[in-house]
């Protein structure tokens, strides 16, 4: 399985050693493996996943274009099930390379068609259709869970029940 998506800065969160409880929920769990030192190749998602799911040569990671499929279609190759599951739209100024590769998955399911730019589906809401892919019975699966993360203004991602933190 592979989590894609928005993030906030590493630096920033109690995961990270950051001293401010930032995620106190997460921070309880023990199956959270945590990669160190890690990221992104571009500021922005349209250059970061085509160079995290092929590859793509970092310096080149402003181009629209890439000739080559993507580990999704590696896994499908491989006799793999295989799923994308997005919380991010189908097409946009920003989303049209990366739905691209989302087309490679046998399996493709947007769960938000609300944007980014405003209060739209959480990145939970996710949850139910990994579980329903996960009851498939496929012997081998490969995930893609394309998440919403902190785009814009982080209240609008969170349940009001997990917000730790008041906006300001």
């Amino acid at each position: 399985m592979l989590v894609i998506g928005e993030s906030a800065a590493a630096a920033h969160w109690q995961l990270g050693r950051y001293a401010r409880k930032t995620n106190p929920v997460l921070s309880k769990r023990t199956d959270i493996i945590w990669l160190q030192n890690y990221a992104a190749p571009a500021v922005a998602t349209a250059a970061s996943v085509p160079i995290m799911l092929t590859r793509k040569p970092v310096l080149q990671g402003n181009d629209t274009a890439w000739p080559e499929r993507s580990i999704v279609n590696t896994y499908r190759e491989a006799g793999f099930e295989t799923h994308w599951i997005s919380n991010q739209l189908t097409a946009g100024m920003h989303d049209l390379m990366i739905s691209t590769f989302a087309q490679e998955a046998e399996f493709v399911r947007w769960v938000s068609l609300g944007g980014y730019q405003h209060a739209s589906a959480l990145d939970e809401h996710l949850l139910p259709h990994l579980d329903a892919a996960l009851n498939t019975g496929a012997p081998e699966q490969s995930f893609v869970m394309h998440t919403m993360g902190s785009h814009f203004r982080y209240t609008d991602r969170i349940p009001n029940t997990a917000r730790h933190f008041s906006a300001r």
